[in-house]
């Protein structure tokens, strides 16, 4: 496996063998890696970065920059024996500014655009086929928006891990930062693999409370795209109400009809106190329909991972504070093994935000942002 690791001067990717752990290599170009996949046996590895995507094809003895796209790439794919696909918001010298798909059909060598036509907060993409892909789009307020209780702190509106130049470091989701800057009140601060900076849990979760006012705009965006002729085309399948507080993250499928997409966000309230919200649904018709699977209710305050290891089981991992504890991030790691119709707690670990969950070949890994600027990979067994 590839291991999409950041230090406090940029990209630090390492490769993981069962025998001998994780070995980084310390000469990839700078810059905060967002995702990392690999093809079999690591033939060839991309990762991207806010200045576009890199390209190893010898285990990481070098990387050399690919394509031409730049602006916020939150997720790569590996698909079938050949091919990457990655999801975001692009800028490219032909297509200029959009949201969509970018395609690697040669391992990595050459890219092809696939713009969706409405979508501007593109995050993560499924592909279940050649032909049927869903991706999920998603952005929240800025933090004064959201809280009136500190109203006065309003930031820039992230879009997924667009960089704060103000504080020097990036907002993963609305609840999780990287880099520098002062803790948000109430929001889990958590460092990546050494990225310099504030790192830690701040505030408080299980017991919170509160509800926002009836019929308001809160500002969230989540819709979710699907495309069944290779991205020529694209149809919005989900699209959310302006009262929603919630936006998507990562969307796993198990087949071209049954996939499951995570969100969050949270609720404002006219008191300090703040309501963190975590969802799943699940579609078993090809997006026609989806039902809420999943409720984090005040448990969670983050849900950025899914995977469907196959058509019938799968992993997503809800994240918030241990019971008890200020400091004590923890994920829960959640299993399905109907398609991901129900979801059962499988295993609980501490110090653990799960960014993501991927499997190939039986093997089940969790790249978990930890406390005080660690990273750990968590692997199933």
């Amino acid at each position: 496996a590839a291991v999409g690791a950041t230090s406090a001067s940029g990209a630090l990717p390492a490769f993981y063998n069962a025998s001998t752990g994780c070995t980084f290599t310390a000469n990839s170009p700078s810059g905060a890696i967002m995702d990392l996949a690999a093809l079999p046996n690591n033939e060839a590895v991309v990762y991207a970065t806010f200045a576009g995507q890199y390209l190893s094809t010898d285990q990481g003895a070098s990387w050399t920059r690919v394509g031409d796209a730049v602006n916020p790439i939150q997720s790569v794919t590996a698909l079938k024996g050949d091919s990457f696909a990655l999801a975001g918001e692009f800028t490219t010298k032909e297509l200029g500014y959009f949201g969509g798909v970018i395609l690697s059909t040669d391992k990595g060598s050459t890219w092809t655009s696939y713009p969706i036509d409405g979508a501007q907060y593109v995050r993560y993409g499924a592909y279940p086929s050649d032909s049927t892909w869903y991706v999920t789009e998603g952005s929240w307020p800025s933090t004064g928006a959201t809280d009136n209780a500190n109203a006065n702190a309003a930031e820039p509106f992230f879009v997924h891990a667009s960089p704060d130049l103000a504080s020097g470091g990036a907002d993963l989701s609305a609840n999780i930062r990287i880099g520098k800057g002062a803790p948000k009140r109430k929001q889990i601060n958590l460092g990546v693999a050494g990225v310099a900076g504030v790192a830690g849990v701040a505030g408080g979760l299980r017991g919170s409370s509160s509800s926002g006012q009836a019929g308001t705009d809160y500002g969230y965006v989540a819709n979710i795209w699907k495309t069944s002729d290779g991205g020529k085309t694209f149809a919005k399948v989900f699209s959310s109400e302006p009262t929603d507080a919630f936006y998507f993250n990562s969307i796993s499928c198990g087949s071209e009809t049954s996939c499951v997409a995570v969100a969050e966000g949270k609720v404002p309230s006219n008191s300090k106190i703040i309501t963190y919200q975590t969802f799943a649904y699940h579609t078993s018709d090809g997006g026609k329909t989806w039902s809420q699977v999943f409720d984090g209710g005040d448990a969670y305050m983050s849900l950025l991972a899914v995977k469907m290891v196959s058509e019938t089981e799968g992993w997503m991992g809800p994240s918030g504070l241990l019971p008890g504890s200020n400091t004590v991030a923890v994920t829960d790691f959640y299993q399905t093994t109907d398609g991901g119709a129900t979801w059962s707690l499988g295993q609980t670990l501490q110090d653990c935000v799960a960014a993501e969950i991927d499997s190939a070949d039986g093997l089940v890994m969790a790249a978990c942002m930890g406390h005080f600027s660690s990273a750990t990979v968590a692997v199933y067994k």
